[in-house]
């Protein structure tokens, strides 16, 4: 469909983007000057052509258009206009429960008045949609199986809205949920839901007591609880009593929203209808009541300059659509759907007071849904979720887990228990393209870089030691010795041509350094990369010969002095500066694209390493991409903190971890690469991450996002060296996805209680005492450190077999990953099964719905210059 016209309806403005389908806010043309907002939903172009993805939105469509009620959304027309399958909703001008909740509650202005009518009205609601008969009279049987304050909408009138039947599941429901799938959002779930077992009308009562509670109480059901933690409570029946924790309320009050949240269905109120009488009874007593005009007054007060910005955004789309052509007719095409958000498309600025206004009813659908967190009163967000995988075990073992874990009373990490439909259809490509800007870079061969300047023999040596003080070019026609420390001073630039050498002194263990404020310009390509090594000859070089690249930058860290205060980090032992961090997360240290760092890694203090590249305090102005660090004597890759961001990173043969975060490091990798170094070291794990040495909680906490990753260890048995894919420890937190951990003695170790792991849709294969986890116990010493528990009773065993992780142990068949010289880490078809698609955020590459670092043996992502797996 290439034009704005979708049947009579006219596209004015993109709203955004749910799960399946592209939102727009669009405008009914009638007879004269007649024209009616509404918004359209209509079904992604790249999944139109899914017979699943087009079975689940006709089912949402034709379910919407049943529903008639003034408190549930209305849905004028569903239809299809040239391939593209749409449906019409009521556009309504108001605000979001958790909106109004988070607002009001600021303001003191949660009443029990306020919270009751919002809930009764709701259930009028879902009592008419669970009653609805299909046209010959038999239930339809609808369950809406969300109710959130997300899905509860207040208009500026005062009328309340059950919305988004996205995940709603109907008798004549053409697409299946598999017995044991987990939709909705566990903090709103009742234990059956949360359990993946069938549900009923009964758990959307459930579903309507927490919001009850939650506006009753002014804060979160489950507030500072995990997942897994909430799922233990709801089967073990530890629902927070409301009535301890709001005396002030009267008891019948108290007493109705406990029943309604009662762990067994029986137990509850058997429909909507009974929760509303037993509410209304409620409502009756109280000594201030609300009427609905009260209700509109409190929200248009509440958001007056929200709704004047929506109306005014509105009012200058419809001008212009109204604009006429030369000869006084209206412009047939308009705006085009293809063109959504360029040229004459407008878009309402995503993260905006006007985008959430206009948008907070209608970008909900069934399937994975947006990234963007939602907003609470209480100031959280609900996780993204996750697809499930086909042929899943059942829900029961989640709720297995979180019996286990409770009995032995631990909260863990995030456990992402949504479930949604499977991944749309693979696209047909032979290999996996880069980004268009890194493919740009790569394609700048050594041919337009004059390489006969840059393939001289006997070059001249220039030597780079203390402070380089004013802006200098570093060029290929010579080669660079560093001695000692070489620091960038603040305010410089230091700009490195392609195709340059620099070799470390090993006499010395020289160190670049780049101070705060100054910028590092080292733009190699993918055939004439630049190239850190040891000044030792060819033949006798060998880790550790010299210091490293630092790079130390203006970002935030979460270190604190004695009296608590934050605290800038210093790295000991240099002759000149190493402070680091700062208050602007974009910060900007240059570019570091296309280069190689061998040999690297020294002491220059006690416990205080120069790792292959060290990022401290690094800001997201930075950017990293195509770097390979091998041979080196620490860490590869060490981030302290900060928000850099970086993709196609190799590490090869570290002596210790191949990826190291802490100080509260926040930034976002995608295509990262390890091959562990087969000698006995211990310490040597793939990831290893902290929040800060004390486990403390300090903020920001170390939460790093990661995908698409291909972890390969040493694969030898290491005996009872520490030897893991991931060891997450001291705090923090993080989310990984579309990992591989193979190789190593196990796949994962979490220490410490207050450790927070988030791993999902990743493999874990050949790992070589434990595929997953040592079985930990309090009963061994602390100096069998490898089977002690150091977390508290989390198992990580337990966790990562939870169904909803989509955790895999196949073998993902990768070429040979733990060959020296001659690598493969590419799997011989695309490993898409259980692949979650990365976070369109504008960094990550959204294509990589793959596991892994490579999509197969086509992806050349490593080929070029740039990389090296000679030995020393």
């Amino acid at each position: 469909m290439a034009e704005n016209v979708l049947n009579q309806y006219r596209v004015i403005a993109k709203l955004g983007r749910g799960g399946m389908a592209d939102v727009f806010l669009a405008a009914a043309q009638g007879p004269g000057d007649f024209s009616k907002l509404l918004v359209l939903k209509v079904l992604q172009d790249s999944l139109s052509q899914s017979p699943d993805f087009v079975a689940m939105f006709r089912d949402e469509a034709r379910l919407a258009a049943r529903l008639n009620h003034p408190n549930v959304v209305q849905t004028y027309e569903v239809g299809e206009s040239d391939g593209r399958h749409f449906m019409a909703m009521e556009y309504l001008e108001g605000q979001s429960l958790s909106r109004i909740m988070e607002v009001l509650g600021r303001q003191g202005g949660l009443t029990p008045a306020l919270g009751l009518r919002v809930v009764i009205d709701a259930l009028a609601g879902l009592q008419y949609a669970h009653e609805l008969p299909d046209f010959r009279g038999a239930p339809l049987g609808i369950v809406h199986r969300d109710i959130t304050p997300q899905n509860v909408f207040v208009t500026y009138e005062g009328q309340v809205k059950v919305v988004d039947f996205g995940i709603a599941k109907a008798n004549d429901s053409t697409t299946e949920t598999i017995v044991g799938t987990v939709k909705g959002k566990v903090a709103y779930m009742a234990p059956e839901q949360a359990r993946g077992e069938a549900v009923d009308r009964r758990a959307d009562v459930f579903g309507a007591a927490v919001v009850l509670w939650e506006l009753l109480a002014g804060r979160r059901l489950w507030d500072g609880l995990t997942d897994i933690a909430v799922i233990g409570r709801l089967v073990q029946g530890e629902v927070p009593d409301l009535g301890a924790l709001r005396p002030e309320l009267p008891p019948g009050l108290t007493g109705a929203c406990m029943r309604a949240l009662s762990p067994k269905p029986e137990d509850r109120p058997q429909s909507a209808a009974e929760f509303q009488r037993d509410l209304e009874a409620q409502y009756e007593n109280l000594e201030t009541r609300l009427s609905q005009r009260r209700i509109g007054e409190l929200v248009r007060e509440s958001f007056t300059n929200e709704r004047a910005q929506v109306h005014a955004v509105v009012q200058k789309q419809m001008e212009r659509l109204a604009r006429t052509t030369p000869t006084g007719e209206t412009p047939p095409q308009g705006f085009r759907l293809a063109q959504a958000g360029v040229g004459d498309m407008p878009i309402l600025g995503e993260g905006s007071a006007v985008h959430e206004a206009v948008t907070a009813l209608h970008t909900g659908l069934t399937g994975p849904r947006s990234s963007a967190p939602a907003r609470t009163f209480a100031g959280t967000s609900e996780p993204v979720p996750v697809s499930r995988p086909p042929g899943a075990k059942r829900g029961w073992l989640l709720g297995l887990a979180a019996v286990a874990l409770v009995g032995l009373g631990v909260a863990v990490g995030p456990l992402r228990a949504w479930l949604a439909p499977p991944a749309p259809p693979e696209r047909a490509q032979s290999s996996f393209p880069e980004l268009p800007a890194a493919r740009h870079a790569a394609t700048a061969t050594a041919a337009q870089l004059r390489p006969e300047r840059c393939n001289a023999k006997n070059k001249p040596l220039v030597e780079l030691t203390g402070e380089i003080g004013e802006d200098a070019t570093l060029d290929c026609t010579r080669d660079y010795l560093i001695r000692f420390t070489a620091s960038v001073a603040p305010g410089v630039t230091l700009t490195i041509e392609p195709g340059t050498t620099l070799h470390g002194d090993a006499e010395t263990r020289g160190v670049l350094l780049v101070q705060p404020g100054a910028r590092l310009m080292a733009e190699g390509t993918r055939d004439a990369p630049i190239v850190f090594t040891s000044d030792r000859p060819e033949g006798q070089r060998k880790a550790g010969d010299w210091g490293g690249l630092i790079v130390l930058g203006l970002a935030p860290i979460n270190l604190r002095d004695a009296t608590g205060k934050p605290t800038t980090g210093r790295v000991e032992g240099l002759n000149n500066g190493g402070e680091y961090g700062g208050s602007n997360p974009q910060d900007s240290s240059g570019v570091i694209s296309f280069v190689r760092i061998e040999y690297s890694g020294t002491e220059i203090a006690p416990n205080n390493e120069v790792n292959g590249l060290t990022l401290a305090g690094v800001g997201r102005g930075t950017r990293i991409h195509h770097v390979q660090v091998r041979h080196t004597a620490d860490d590869c890759f060490e981030f302290f903190g900060g928000t850099v961001d970086a993709r196609h990173l190799i590490c090869q043969h570290p002596d210790d971890d191949a990826f190291d975060w802490d100080y509260g490091y926040t930034g976002r990798l995608q295509f990262l690469v390890a091959q562990s170094s087969p000698e006995p070291k211990e310490g040597s794990h793939g990831f290893e991450g902290d929040n800060d040495p004390r486990s403390s909680q300090n903020e920001p906490i170390s939460a790093p996002t990661i995908y698409n990753v291909t972890l390969c260890g040493k694969n030898r048995t290491m005996e009872a060296k520490e030897h893991y894919g991931a060891l997450l420890r001291r705090g923090t937190r993080g989310r990984i996805r579309n990992a591989i951990f193979t190789g190593f003695g196990a796949g994962l170790d979490v220490q410490d209680a207050v450790t927070k792991p988030n791993i999902a849709a990743s493999i874990f294969f050949g790992n070589l005492v434990y595929n997953l986890g040592y079985p930990e116990s309090a009963e061994y010493k602390r100096t069998e450190r490898l089977l002690y528990d150091d977390d508290q009773g989390f198992d990580e065993v337990l966790y990562l077999t939870n169904p909803g992780l989509r955790i895999s142990e196949r073998d993902p068949g990768l070429g040979g990953c733990f060959e020296g010289e001659r690598p493969n880490f590419k799997p011989r078809a695309a490993l898409i099964e259980n692949a979650a698609e990365p976070d369109a955020d504008g960094f990550f590459d959204t294509r990589a719905v793959f596991v892994g670092a490579f999509r197969d043996q086509s992806d050349d992502w490593d080929q070029g210059d740039w990389v090296s797996w000679a030995a020393p």
